[in-house]
């Protein structure tokens, strides 16, 4: 029975329209930086590819991402997803202009935002991408020669058809994403998940500390990998592990780190910040253990420190699952009474924020259209906050089913206005 794993990234609530450059850059420099999971793989498998592009820190406020254009490698055809005529689910408020390219050659997919005055992916924003694909055969061998690694090309642009000035560069030191093939009995396959604690800080807390907590683990198995290095970004930046250990402990699995962002020279401005966690792989055992990248998590930082805490869930394909989400301001749950102004912002809010940012993740299966399922999910948290919110902190449990592509959707009984 397969199995979708959900999860839900949090979102900020409170002031989240004016999103602005968090490292206060004056210059006009456009920098991205992008990932792809899985990053490695066994021979003729298709599968989905989640994509991920972040607009850097660095690029300033007024700088957006408008088009991305995707090159996947020719050996690499594309497949469409089950129950759908396109192999390509692109990010919410973006949409597939056009797709070139024929078997045996590279196919360039190219994306746009669906309105051509968007200006919502700003620097420390992502845009996710999931690519149906299948993965080339292998030599067979391990050794030299016997892993290929295949790069897909990204050109990504604030304008819609490009223009002088307005094209992005890869951030200094960095590349496009890559992604090596080899026998299953050369390397072994790995999994990376991030969690961030706590979901949201205040613009003015000094003392706030962010937690990072990534897990490594082998997907032959499930088992805990000990002993690797794991980096971690935020909003496209290195983060400054300042304490924790960002070593996977053996046994668990587990690495930390810790920073102060508001502590720093140059602190986090008010916006959402995508953070991701990444392991490189290691060589030296037999079989080696293949590189992975995390998918998106959220830290929210405003002017209350006001976020939505989400439980992870899991169900049988075809099934339901229950998400239950927490209101919290500085971490800790906010129970009944919130100010007019705190809702007003939620409302305001819910459709740039919410449906944006709001991440359904369907554990690579292509199966069930989440780019859908992500928006209506959002909608209903939106009407969910605005008519608990002199109820308790505890959102009703919002139902999903699936099967196929999102079917049909649950409102609870105190969300039906």
């Amino acid at each position: 029975m397969k199995r979708i794993a959900t999860s839900v990234v949090t979102v900020a609530l409170a002031c989240l329209g004016m999103v602005v450059d968090a490292k206060g850059a004056t210059n006009n420099d456009r920098s991205y930086v992008a990932q792809i999971s899985p990053s490695a793989t066994t021979p003729l498998i298709t599968q989905p590819y989640h994509l991920t592009v972040t607009n850097d820190l660095r690029s300033g406020p007024s700088h957006f991402i408008r088009q991305i254009i995707v090159t996947v490698p020719a050996a690499f055809p594309l497949v469409n997803i089950p129950g759908t005529t396109s192999p390509v689910t692109p990010p919410p408020l973006w949409k597939v202009q056009s797709i070139t390219g024929s078997p045996g050659t590279a196919h360039v997919i190219t994306l746009v935002t669906i309105s051509s005055s968007d200006a919502s992916m700003t620097s420390g924003k992502s845009a996710t991408v999931v690519i149906n694909a299948t993965s080339p055969a292998s030599s067979g061998t391990c050794g030299p020669g016997g892993s290929a690694s295949y790069t897909w090309n990204l050109a990504v642009n604030q304008a819609i058809g490009g223009g002088t000035g307005n094209a992005y560069n890869l951030r200094v030191g960095t590349s496009d994403p890559s992604v090596s093939v080899a026998s299953s009995s050369c390397v072994t396959l790995t999994n990376l998940a991030i969690s961030v604690s706590p979901s949201a800080i205040s613009t003015t807390d000094t003392n706030a500390k962010v937690t990072l907590t990534a897990t490594l683990t082998s997907q032959l198995n499930n088992a805990a990998i000990g002993n690797e290095t794991i980096s971690f970004l935020l909003g496209g930046e290195s983060v400054p592990c300042l304490g924790g250990n960002p070593t996977t402990a053996a046994g668990t699995g587990v690495a930390i780190c810790t920073y102060y962002p508001q502590a720093a020279t140059i602190p986090l401005l008010a916006g959402n910040y995508d953070a991701f966690a990444h392991f490189g792989g290691d060589a030296s055992p037999t079989p080696a253990w293949g590189p992975s990248d995390s998918q998106a998590m959220q830290l929210a930082v405003n002017a209350t420190g006001t976020g939505v805490d989400v439980l992870d869930a899991s169900g049988n394909f075809n099934g339901t699952v229950d998400l239950h989400a927490t209101l919290t301001s500085g971490g800790v749950g906010i129970a009944r009474g919130l100010s007019p102004g705190l809702h007003q912002n939620l409302f305001r809010g819910r459709r740039d924020i919410l449906r944006r940012h709001r991440h359904i993740n369907l554990d690579r299966d292509p199966c069930i259209g989440s780019d859908h399922a992500d928006q209506h999910v959002a909608d209903l948290y939106g009407r969910c906050a605005l008519a608990d919110r002199d109820n308790h902190s505890e959102w009703p449990p919002i139902h999903l089913n699936w099967g196929g592509r999102y079917q049909r959707r649950f409102v609870p009984r105190d969300c039906q206005h």
